[in-house]
């Protein structure tokens, strides 16, 4: 009898644990980046693989022909938009730029999160069977279901609030300025249970005293640029919505919005849904701060990003400025992947022209924006493009931005191609060379731009007749190496271990014609020290801006105190004409 009721009780655990077994859901934590745009990056994965807003994932890259234990992190993604079967990334940080073809692991917080809602949907919902030595039957099966501990995503928050100082010096007027702001970071998933999420960066002035009449500094253009906002993503709902300053994930082309959208999930391949805001980013080719935009979208998404993947928007916006009608138009976006080896990405935009602009009365679509671009990647260390770049219009994005390289991809009107080459070791080199020829030209102009990021600046190569310096064992892996030795009527120079990135471009385009060469210098001290340097020279001539040169460098510092303090400061240096200013920041914040 006893050896009876161990076999059935060892026959019941078998099963129970082959129940298990077959519960377990497998979850993808491996991404691969399929495209880059502007400010943003794309993964091979959406919704259907359980992303969502505000998760995080790391960027890591292997050299061709290397073994995977060789393998390298090189950068930190949060996810900011969710597609079916694609997401929308911002880089957070990044020791070099992150390309098509870099893997990204998800966390395993999130990887967990994910896991926890897939069992509670795979698990059958059935009552208690735990026997009791006294009870009712029925009651026992009118227990409540077994408990499960909840989503770790859930009512997840993180981020910073700061309150910042800063003073403003023209050296035209000789007033100073001192203004008030505000910094927000926002990480938060599953607010109060719900499937909102609030995520992003948001940098602005709150107030400005004194004489003089406030001026938009470098900084403030900067701050235009970031994306914050509420989203709603829930993978049992077929509907999608988002308020805030955003980019539209199915097109991103638009540019950022300041406003709201609203989506319906038609199957698995359609969504469909409608958008309106205003538009502030500088960086946009058709920028205006005091336009207004309403419009409306299909998607269809099909394929696999392993195999042959293929996505297509349609839609139709119409523009006011100052309320006041500017533009109807359509858009269109098409992006075609083979794998990750080879993309094909086209955009465009089609005015509507009214019948009394036109001399012969008809209202005839025109082109007024195109942009298609070609990328192949034989392999893992070279990447090649070729792309095409129309405008109808002269573009109006801030000129104060082409030093930045945040306008690069506008310098190259017409037909240009480009390369970008892991050399060695993070040691990158890029270029574009295009040719450019408006109506008004005698003949073509070639515009070109080449950059070399270096993860290690170095300040002397080892010269002939002066000891090689190695760095000591003992020595912190953030500190500087010794000097190297003076040179007759040199001075000693340390080697300092900074991400540096140098760019030089020249071009002729609509807007004008000139040169920039930038450097951007970065540099983490473990985890509670950071330095971000920038300068730049921009030579313009152009009858849009009276400003022909302009040098300008920026420095940030972030120390953060314990655990939760955060102290910031920061300087700009602005020369260009008709703006000549010293900006300068103090900012304390707290981070939850």
């Amino acid at each position: 009898m006893r050896r009876s009721v161990l076999l059935l009780f060892l026959f019941a655990m078998a099963s129970q644990v082959q129940v298990l077994r077959a519960q377990t859901l497998t979850v993808r934590t491996t991404y691969q980046v399929k495209q880059l745009a502007a400010g943003a990056v794309y993964l091979d994965g959406g919704a259907e693989d359980g992303l969502k807003e505000g998760m995080h994932l790391k960027v890591s890259r292997l050299a061709a022909g290397e073994a995977e234990a060789n393998r390298k992190d090189i950068g930190d993604l949060t996810v900011i938009a969710v597609a079916s079967i694609s997401a929308v990334c911002e880089v957070k940080e990044s020791s070099v730029p992150v390309e098509v073809g870099d893997a990204a692991n998800l966390s395993y917080e999130d990887a967990q999160s994910i896991q926890l809602v897939r069992s509670s949907k795979s698990l059958r919902h059935a009552a208690q069977t735990v026997s009791f030595t006294e009870g009712d039957p029925i009651d026992e099966e009118l227990r409540e279901y077994v408990p499960r501990p909840p989503s770790p995503e859930v009512n997840s928050f993180r981020g910073l609030i700061g309150f910042e100082q800063s003073s403003i010096l023209d050296h035209t007027s000789g007033m100073q300025t001192m203004q008030e702001g505000l910094v927000v970071r926002a990480d938060m998933h599953r607010i109060g249970g719900s499937y909102w999420n609030f995520t992003g960066y948001w940098r602005g002035r709150l107030s400005s005293q004194s004489g003089l009449p406030q001026q938009q500094t470098l900084n403030d253009l900067l701050n235009r640029t970031y994306q914050i906002g509420m989203y709603y993503n829930n993978p049992n709902s077929r509907y999608v919505a988002g308020f805030g300053r955003f980019l539209l994930p199915w097109a991103p082309s638009l540019s950022t919005i300041d406003g709201g959208y609203f989506g319906r999930r038609l199957g698995r391949n359609f969504t469909t849904g409608m958008f309106a805001g205003s538009t502030p980013n500088p960086t946009a080719w058709n920028y205006d701060p005091n336009r207004q935009m309403v419009g409306s979208f299909v998607t269809f998404e099909a394929g696999s990003y392993e195999t042959v993947r293929y996505t297509s928007t349609a839609g139709a916006a119409v523009t006011r400025s100052h309320w006041h009608p500017e533009r109807e138009f359509l858009f269109f976006e098409n992006s075609f992947f083979i794998g990750t080896r080879l993309s094909l990405y086209h955009d465009l935009e089609v005015d509507k022209i009214a019948p009394a602009l036109t001399s012969t009365g008809r209202s005839d679509p025109r082109l007024a924006r195109s942009f298609a671009t070609l990328r192949f990647q034989p392999v893992k260390r070279l990447s090649l493009d070729l792309s095409h770049n129309y405008f109808r219009d002269v573009p109006t994005f801030d000129l104060r931005l082409l030093g930045t390289g945040l306008l690069d991809q506008f310098l190259f009107q017409g037909l240009s191609g480009g390369f970008r080459l892991d050399a060695f070791r993070g040691v990158n080199l890029y270029g574009s060379l295009g040719r450019s020829k408006r109506d008004q030209d005698t003949r073509p102009a070639f515009n070109y731009m080449t950059g070399l990021v270096l993860p290690r600046l170095f300040a002397l190569p080892h010269l002939p007749g002066l000891p090689r310096l190695r760095r000591p064992k003992s020595l912190p892996a953030w500190a500087p190496v010794p000097s190297l030795p003076a040179l007759p009527g040199l001075p000693a120079l340390p080697s300092l271990a900074f991400r540096t990135d140098f760019r030089y471009s020249k071009f002729a385009s609509s807007f004008g014609s000139g040169s920039y060469a930038s450097v951007t210098v970065s540099r983490e001290i473990g985890d509670k020290f950071r330095v971000d340097l920038q300068a730049g020279d921009q030579r313009l001539v152009s009858p849009f801006t009276p400003q022909t040169r302009t040098k300008f460098g920026t420095a940030t510092l972030d120390y953060l105190l314990g655990a939760h303090y955060l102290v910031g400061a920061g300087w700009t240096v602005y020369r260009g004409g008709t703006q000549n200013y010293d900006q300068t920041f103090v900012n304390l914040g707290y981070r939850f």
